[in-house]
């Protein structure tokens, strides 16, 4: 009997083409939905790291944002801002005052206003284009307009703008801006930091009983302990937050992770 005679043959080609002709359609109307498909951004990874500058012969650093980026999609994407969101802004107040300044510098930069109360967000104008599958880095760096003297935790949301009115997925940050662990001798916050100046106080020779009751005044534990209290919450709700952190954040938290405080 020939093929053509042959009807269980006949019907078995027929349904293996049809296979093939179904598979063939389904991953046409695959590649055409990607090549049609709008681009897709997402956030790769970030990384933290420090721009270390002096000023007034004081050593600080200021948070650089590392941030890697790719398009998903065969569409063109053009990425146009970074969306930075000042989500919660913790305060470290110090035992004893001290001055500082604090400039800035990066390939972008975003001065926050540490009078604005969080949570607000903020653009940074950047400009890139990313082709099929093509990856790109950034850097911002974060500094503080006007200067204010005390490190802060600030809790920040980091995401990209592309094709006008598109978001990425946001990335988490926790920073202590400015960081001042580089600084000559670094700030003191804590009890101990008070008990051991307050030893120091006592065994220090006066010219006057006057200037030694004056210099009493400073060393008030009560309030020494009251700060110290504000400062460790501080630090506690920082650490409820899961994201990336710089090195003086990752320093402080874990003070409180040892028990320390």
């Amino acid at each position: 009997m020939s093929y053509d005679e042959n009807p269980i043959s006949h019907f078995s080609f027929w349904a293996i083409l049809g296979s093939l002709l179904t598979v063939a359609a389904t991953l046409l109307t695959f590649l055409l939905a990607k090549i049609r498909a709008p681009a897709k951004v997402k956030l790769v990874n970030a990384e933290i790291t420090n721009a270390n500058t002096v000023a007034h012969f004081v050593h600080f650093n200021l948070p650089v944002i590392d941030i890697i980026f790719t398009n998903e999609r065969k569409k063109i994407a053009v990425v146009t801002a970074a969306e930075v969101e000042v989500r919660n802004v913790w305060d470290l107040v110090l035992q004893f005052p001290v001055m500082q300044g604090l400039p800035v510098s990066g390939k972008y930069t975003l001065q926050l206003d540490p009078g604005k109360a969080a949570p607000y967000k903020v653009e940074v104008p950047i400009s890139h284009v990313l082709k099929s599958d093509e990856g790109d880095r950034i850097q911002i760096t974060i500094g503080l307009n006007p200067l204010k003297p005390f490190e802060r935790f600030y809790q920040l949301s980091i995401r990209l703008i592309y094709d006008r009115d598109k978001k990425t997925k946001p990335f988490d940050f926790v920073l202590v801006l400015p960081d001042m662990s580089g600084s000559n001798g670094k700030p003191e916050y804590f009890l101990a930091d008070f008990d051991r100046k307050f030893a120091e106080h006592q065994k220090k020779t006066w010219a006057s009983q006057k200037i030694k009751e004056i210099a009493d005044l400073v060393f008030n534990r009560t309030g020494a302990e009251e700060i110290h209290n504000h400062n460790k919450l501080s630090i506690v709700s920082a650490s409820l937050v899961r994201g990336y952190r710089n090195d003086r954040a990752t320093e402080l938290i874990g003070l409180l992770e040892k028990g320390a405080l």
